[in-house]
């Protein structure tokens, strides 16, 4: 789990965050807030609230399929 992680392993560091889901954006926002680099791989219609959460976006569709 991310939080985990980031207890067990100090900033800086970058996570991958495969989701589109909403229900992820207390945890990145936490990330960002410990100085954890967030980099999400979503689709284009991930929820926005997650999006801005993000320190990069890569769409599913276009960057990596």
């Amino acid at each position: 789990d991310m939080l985990t992680y980031a207890i067990d392993k100090p900033a800086p560091a970058t996570l991958i965050v495969i989701s589109g889901d909403r229900d992820f954006v207390y945890a990145v926002s936490v990330l960002r807030w410990r100085r954890y680099r967030v980099v999400l791989v979503a689709p284009n219609s991930a929820h926005a609230s997650l999006r801005s959460q993000a320190s990069a976006i890569l769409d599913w569709e276009a960057d990596v399929l």
